[in-house]
């Protein structure tokens, strides 16, 4: 598993602002294009939530449904394969969602 991140050295209270519907578009195109340089002919992405267990549907913050999943969408529409909505602590089910179709 590779992780990419979108943001770095910056404070985390900024994070949120930081995260854009276009930065997080930019950078899954780019890992999307740039994986199989690294070996990974076709590549399966997943995408972390921002907030605890994902957001829980709006109860601990919005940043998933206004900014990561509007992200996720037109990835896929431009045909990356993406998965998102994965609490950070979990890579465990992230990792299994993109082998599960190699």
């Amino acid at each position: 598993m590779k992780v990419v991140l979108a943001t770095v050295h910056v404070p985390l209270a900024e994070v949120p602002r930081l995260l854009t519907r276009t930065l997080l578009g930019e950078i899954i195109e780019l890992t999307a294009r740039e994986l199989p340089r690294f070996g990974i002919a076709r590549p399966r992405l997943a995408l972390a939530g921002l907030n605890p267990h994902a957001g829980e549907e709006g109860l601990l913050g919005s940043e998933e449904a206004e900014v990561l999943q509007p992200a996720v969408k037109d990835a896929r529409g431009r045909g990356v394969a993406i998965e998102d909505r994965f609490p950070a602590t979990r890579f465990s089910a992230a990792r299994r969602a993109a082998n599960s179709t190699r």
